[in-house]
């Protein structure tokens, strides 16, 4: 069994067990949740993209890895998901999540909106992109702060999944910079 966190669209956080196997192209899964188990059937397309069997429904869905993090786009709603640290590191990766050097758009859609410039710092979780799809809104942040390198998109602008939206400096160079 692995140890996922689980993040809502809504930004809840959950803590769950997925156990699971391939079976051919199928994978099946079962997430243990504090209030039940939920068993699904994954069938992989290629490219990141599959179909989800969740009871009586079909939904596509899409998943961009981005490290340690993966993003899933299944039903116009992204999810979230990273595993969780052994115990002793747990609260310290909850609090800052690895570090990333570009901002990728989690799903296919929009750019709506830019909030930071060339330059410009930021601080964790805070909106860096909003991005639309589905006629839903999505606001992208980072679990850590840093200073944006390069922009690579423009608002109204239709973006691919995985499109790198924004560069990020390396560490070490906002470090030098700030100083």
């Amino acid at each position: 069994m692995r140890r996922v966190l689980l993040e809502l669209p809504d930004g809840s956080r959950h803590e769950v067990e997925l156990s699971g196997a391939p079976e051919g192209a199928r994978h099946v899964y079962t997430a243990h949740l504090p209030g039940g188990a939920l068993t699904a059937e994954v069938t992989w397309q290629g490219h990141g993209a599959g179909r989800l069997r969740f009871r009586d429904r079909v939904l596509p869905f899409h998943v961009h890895r981005d490290g340690a993090q993966i993003a899933v786009w299944l039903a116009g709603r992204t999810y979230r998901l990273s595993r969780v640290a052994r115990t002793a590191q747990r609260t310290a990766d909850r609090a800052t999540g690895p570090r990333v050097a570009e901002l990728r758009a989690p799903m296919p859609g929009s750019v709506l909106k830019i909030h930071f410039a060339v330059g410009e710092s930021f601080a964790a979780h805070t909106p860096l992109v909003i991005m639309e799809s589905m006629k839903m809104e999505l606001p992208l942040s980072l679990p850590h702060g840093g200073r944006v390198e390069a922009v690579l998109c423009r608002e109204g602008q239709m973006v691919e999944l995985g499109a790198v939206l924004l560069r990020l400096e390396d560490e070490d160079d906002a470090d030098a910079n700030a100083s």
